[in-house]
C-alpha cells in the first residue's frame, strides 16, 4: 500500500515541478521552497517502504533538488544559486516561528496544542542539522550539475549530480542529527540513501518530458 501512495507522491511532486516551470522562474522557486519546508514538517513521520523503516519525506528533498536543476537548466546557474539562498532564509525562518508559535500558552479551550507541539517541537540538534547539510547538498548539487550538464543529456546529469549529492547530504545529517542516538547509524544511512535512488530514478527521467519554454 505505501509503495502505490509512494509513486504517486512522486508524480505529483514532478507534476508541480513542470507546472511551476510553465509558470515561470518565480513559480518554479515557490514549489522548489515549499517542498524544503514539507520536507523538515514531516521529517518525524515515519513509514515502512520497500521493508525498510524509513522517514516519509525523502520524495521532498529530491522532489525540491531536482526542481532546483529545473531552474538552473532553464534559468541559469545564477537564478539556482539565489533560490538556494532563499531557501536556506526560508528554512532559519521557519525553525524560529515554531519555536514561536509553540512557546504561546494555549488556551483552556485549545485542544489541538499538543499535536502542535508534537510536530513542531523538533529537537534543535535536528533542524540545525538539517539547515547545514541541506545548504551543503544543494550548493554540491548546483555545482555538480552544472558540470555534468556541460556533457551529458539533462535526465543523466541530474541523476549524476543528485546522486553524490545526496550521498553526502545522507552521511552528514546522519552523523550531525542522529549520532549517539541510535543503534545502527549505518543501517539508517543505506536505507535512508536506497529509497533517495529509488525517488531519483523514478523522477530524474521524467525530465526529458519538460520542454523549454520559448
Amino acid at each position: 500500500m505505501n509503495e502505490c501512495i509512494f509513486f504517486t507522491h512522486i508524480l505529483l511532486l514532478f507534476g508541480a515541478v513542470a507546472l511551476a516551470k510553465r509558470f515561470g522562474k518565480e513559480a518554479l522557486a515557490v514549489i522548489i521552497s515549499l517542498q524544503v519546508v514539507l520536507a523538515n514538517l514531516f521529517v518525524t513521520k515515519q513509514i515502512t517502504l520497500f521493508g525498510l523503516d524509513v522517514t516519509a519525506t525523502d520524495a521532498y528533498m529530491i522532489g525540491s533538488l531536482v526542481g532546483m536543476n529545473v531552474l538552473q537548466e532553464y534559468f541559469g546557474k545564477d537564478e539556482a544559486k539565489k533560490v538556494l539562498s532563499i531557501n536556506t532564509f526560508i528554512l532559519v525562518f521557519f525553525m524560529l516561528v515554531s519555536v514561536i508559535q509553540i512557546a504561546y500558552k494555549p488556551s483552556l479551550y485549545d485542544s489541538f496544542h499538543p499535536s502542535f507541539f508534537t510536530i513542531l517541537s523538533v529537537s534543535p540538534r535536528i533542524f540545525l542539522s538539517s539547515i547545514i547539510t541541506f545548504f551543503i547538498s544543494q550548493k554540491l548539487d548546483v555545482e555538480l550539475f552544472g558540470l555534468f550538464r556541460k556533457r551529458l543529456a539533462l535526465p543523466i546529469a541530474m541523476i549524476f549530480s543528485l546522486a553524490i549529492s545526496q550521498g553526502a547530504d545522507t552521511i552528514l545529517f546522519s552523523y550531525l542529527a542522529l549520532y549517539g542516538i541510535v543503534h545502527s547509524l549505518f543501517s539508517i544511512i543505506i536505507m535512508s540513501y536506497a529509497i533517495k535512488l529509488i525517488t531519483l530514478f523514478s523522477m530524474a527521467p521524467l525530465t526529458a518530458l519538460i520542454k523549454k519554454a520559448k
